[in-house]
């Protein structure tokens, strides 16, 4: 789901990955309170709470909820449409992709 950095924020946009995009991924706190080390993109945390950790939003990640089973090719061709700055976001398609209709599938 997209999102602001409030992690609970999701509420109606999503992003369909077609390669595997890991900055999106939660990331996992090492063991022990305090927490004796941690690297976070280039910058070394030591001897942090873990309750600090554990609420540092940056670390949540992106909520997976589903997956194409069918229509690859619409995909493919949303991949193409140029995309833009738009106020605060920085890679937006310029003309809206609008999807008309999505349907659960039993798994």
């Amino acid at each position: 789901m997209a999102r602001t950095n409030n992690p609970n924020s999701a509420s109606s946009q999503f992003f369909i990955n077609v390669k595997d995009n890991a900055f999106l991924d939660p990331v996992a706190i090492p063991p022990g309170d305090p927490v004796p080390r941690f690297e976070y993109r280039g910058r070394v945390y030591e001897n942090v709470e873990r309750r600090q950790l554990e609420n540092a939003t940056q670390l949540f990640g992106y909520t997976v909820f589903g997956k194409v089973v069918g229509g690859m090719d619409v995909v493919n061709k949303i991949t193409t449409v140029p995309t833009g700055k738009h106020g605060m976001h920085g890679d937006v398609p310029k003309t809206p992709v609008v999807i008309l209709s999505a349907t659960l599938v039993p798994n």
